[in-house]
């Protein structure tokens, strides 16, 4: 395993070979259902995804890592949501920050061995609306986040974590795990999010 703490443009954390060789097979061979589940089902996320949500903690070893950043202090007890995402190729989702009831993300990069990985923004905006709303000013620079299958970018929503992510056109779907570290009360009522809320 490999850790590398970033602080440009803002804090964020990088691990590669993040789990065993066997186990993260398991991974890549779910990731394989569930890019047939996209094939047959299709998009079902008004930007292009395909999202399948879970309600057991199938990534457990993900927990530790959510407490090696520092993020912002919370005012009820935290749970987990974790969710597979397909983004296909030429789907872009735009510049945004993640939704104010997630405190830490985990963007695992499963599945394929090339695509583009997440690209984080500087940008001045303060327009925030509190869920994945657009910057009104434009970005002033990027870092892309290197894609390498089992790799985890670990970071902590709030004010400037401007970023976004797109499926590469020269490459297979993009498959990852997301994994949010939430404050239940902060969810929008009527977010599937409320139905795979996990204890940790």
């Amino acid at each position: 395993m490999k850790i590398k703490h970033n602080y440009e443009p803002w804090e964020y954390i990088e691990i590669e070979n993040f789990l065993p060789p066997d186990r993260f097979q398991e991974l890549q061979d779910q990731a394989k259902i569930e890019l047939e589940n996209y094939y047959s089902q299709g998009s079902n996320t008004p930007r292009g995804k395909y999202i399948h949500f879970l309600k057991e903690d199938m990534i457990p070893e993900f927990n530790p890592i959510f407490d090696l950043l520092p993020r912002r202090e919370s005012t009820g007890k935290l749970k987990k949501i974790n969710h597979w995402a397909v983004t296909p190729p030429g789907v872009h989702y735009p510049t945004h920050i993640d939704n104010k009831s997630r405190f830490s993300t985990i963007t695992f990069y499963v599945s394929p061995e090339k695509n583009s990985g997440t690209i984080i923004c500087k940008n001045p905006s303060t327009n925030d609306d509190g869920d994945h709303g657009s910057p009104d000013l434009p970005t002033e620079s990027e870092v892309e986040i290197e894609w390498k299958p089992n790799k985890i970018f670990l970071h902590c929503g709030g004010p400037g974590k401007w970023h976004r992510y797109y499926g590469n056109e020269n490459y297979g779907p993009r498959i990852i795990i997301s994994a949010f570290l939430v404050q239940p009360d902060l969810i929008n009522k009527g977010r599937q999010d409320l139905e795979y809320l996990i204890d940790i």
